[in-house]
């Protein structure tokens, strides 16, 4: 993706929009980076994708704690996040052909 194209789709309103300006503001190219000085280091794939969901766990409780909790059902309510991450991982866990795998530069996660 070039920053243009990033940039394009940072202006997109609503919740998308937020989404690539998060995008925008952690710079998923320097993941790449992360995870090529840690497989040197010797990090295997299955730790790589533990610090990644730590990570991501921070953040959704930064978010709830932003919210003042989970009132409004954000993180555990029928639409929550952990309710989209469950139907967005039994997708990919069930499409045709197997199970999904994530490419990374050099090998494959999953």
């Amino acid at each position: 993706m070039t920053p243009a194209e990033l940039n394009r789709l940072c202006q997109l309103s609503g919740g998308e929009g937020a989404l690539w300006r998060l995008v925008r503001s952690w710079d998923p190219d320097k993941l790449g980076y992360w995870i090529a000085q840690e497989r040197a280091r010797g990090l295997s794939p299955d730790q790589a994708l533990a610090c990644v969901a730590e990570v991501m766990a921070a953040a959704a409780f930064v978010l709830a704690q932003s919210l003042g909790g989970d009132k409004a059902g954000a993180l555990f309510g029928d639409q929550g996040l952990f309710r989209m991450i469950e139907m967005s991982a039994r997708h990919k866990l069930d499409q045709v052909g197997g199970k999904h795998v994530i490419q990374v530069n050099g090998g494959t996660l999953g």
